[in-house]
């Protein structure tokens, strides 16, 4: 049995804090902008390092530029990583150097691996509040039950859940089940023990029905009841 107190029942689900789930939704749009930063500015600076090395000179040169489009693409769950690698990529197959095509997949496939495995957890796990191991399931399952959709909003709704989980532990108590006896009507007499042989005897009684023992007081009869052999 829950008691929520006097109109809390009513007021819940309305309380269940209007601030806890803008606070859980502005920390998802937190940490998606710092995800984009951090990510967009890891895959300018790998292209900025390839093109300083020879692979790929273009990457050196327009290193700021396809950062940023990377960062802007990591806003798309899933397919996001695909679509920020797929201009440099293109460009390389198509200048005179085409491995250079080969290396950029490399790259970027070791950089995917980064965001999914270290990148994700730990920022949204951060912003979030929720252990980044939870972050990697609730993508998981969102993606597997909605496809795109679902890993779209697979977060934003797993930070809600929480901030509503929080939200009821705090503010709500659970009864004892060894809860006392309903009060017996006015009237009605409790039954006590008899000292002698447990048998239940009406408080009433002056004797036991079953040995014939005296009662004599009641409360001596009851507690002596209390040590009686069940």
């Amino acid at each position: 049995m829950v008691d929520f107190g006097r109109d809390r029942a009513r007021a819940l689900f309305e309380q269940v804090d209007a601030t806890r789930i803008q606070r859980a939704l502005f920390g998802y749009v937190r940490g998606q902008v710092l995800f984009s930063l951090i990510m967009g500015t890891s895959a300018g600076l790998m292209l900025f390092l390839l093109g300083s090395v020879g692979i790929f000179p273009d990457g050196k040169t327009y290193a700021i530029a396809f950062g940023a489009w990377f960062g802007f693409a990591e806003l798309i769950p899933y397919v996001g990583p695909a679509i920020g690698a797929f201009p440099p990529i293109v460009i390389a197959a198509l200048s005179d150097n085409p491995i250079d095509a080969v290396w950029l997949i490399i790259a970027f496939t070791i950089l995917q691996q980064l965001e999914g495995h270290v990148v994700a957890p730990n920022v949204f796990g951060q912003a979030l509040r929720i252990n980044p191991i939870l972050v990697i399931f609730a993508l998981l399952m969102g993606g597997q039950l909605a496809g795109l959709v679902g890993a779209f909003i697979a977060l934003p709704i797993a930070a809600i859940l929480r901030e509503t989980i929080v939200y009821l532990r705090r503010h709500t108590r659970f009864q004892r089940w060894d809860l006392p006896a309903e009060p017996r009507p006015p009237g009605q007499t409790t039954p006590v023990r008899c000292a002698e042989c447990g048998v239940p005897v009406a408080a009433d009684a002056e004797e036991c029905p079953a040995c014939g023992t005296a009662l004599g007081d009641r409360d001596a009869a009851a507690s002596a009841a209390a040590a009686a052999p069940g």
